[in-house]
């Protein structure tokens, strides 16, 4: 889905951020597929920017 809305949008690489937190190393995988369309940050569940949404 984010990568729907990132691909619909101008320049929308450069206006969506998409956090994948989780330990997992399949996140790799989903990050990336996501890449292409947008800035795509892994981080553990208690990595900064997971902290600032909360």
């Amino acid at each position: 889905m984010i990568s729907l809305v990132a691909a619909a949008l101008p320049d929308g690489k450069q206006r969506v951020l998409t956090v994948l937190a989780s330990e997992q190393p399949e996140l790799s995988t989903l990050a990336a597929r996501l890449e292409p369309v947008a800035h795509v940050v892994v981080e553990p569940f208690d990595g900064p920017l997971t902290k600032a949404g909360r």
